[in-house]
């Protein structure tokens, strides 16, 4: 009984991380289009689809910061961080997010396959790897394909 009028352990709080926008350089396009494209909210796999922040001490074992997350979850994150480097090119003549229901001459679809810290390396990395599609919008057909 003498350990029932003794305060609860106290605990760290949870640090909560953001990602932040790249700063933008300005860049000359040679001709500007007057399409427009709409940034779909990027697909991530389970691994990476919440807010926890992941790491790898050994391979195929994703474990996660027990006092560390992110505020949002990674794909949430880089959704307006791409949007945003788009607009920066200048290149279409809109760059429109959901939940934006009009129409768009093109579709950027990614996806998050790793949005990982990796300490299997003497000094660790941070690994992220997207898959982006671009999407012609009046033929449903995939005009260009990357992976980042």
């Amino acid at each position: 009984m003498s350990g029932c009028g003794l305060s609860p352990v106290q605990q760290a709080p949870v640090a909560q991380y953001t990602l932040s926008q790249p700063k933008q350089t300005p860049r000359v396009i040679r001709s500007r289009s007057q399409k427009t494209i709409l940034v779909s909210m990027p697909v991530a796999d389970p691994a990476y689809a919440s807010s926890a922040m992941t790491y790898v001490r050994t391979p195929f074992r994703v474990q996660t910061f027990a006092r560390n997350r992110w505020v949002a979850p990674p794909s949430t994150l880089l959704a307006p961080i791409i949007a945003n480097a788009l607009r920066g090119l200048q290149y279409f003549k809109a760059v429109i997010e959901p939940p934006f229901s009009g129409r768009s001459d093109y579709n950027l679809q990614t996806q998050l396959h790793v949005f990982e810290q990796n300490f299997q390396q003497p000094v660790s990395r941070f690994i992220v790897s997207m898959q982006a599609n671009l999407v012609n919008n009046s033929t449903n057909q995939v005009v260009a394909s990357q992976r980042f």
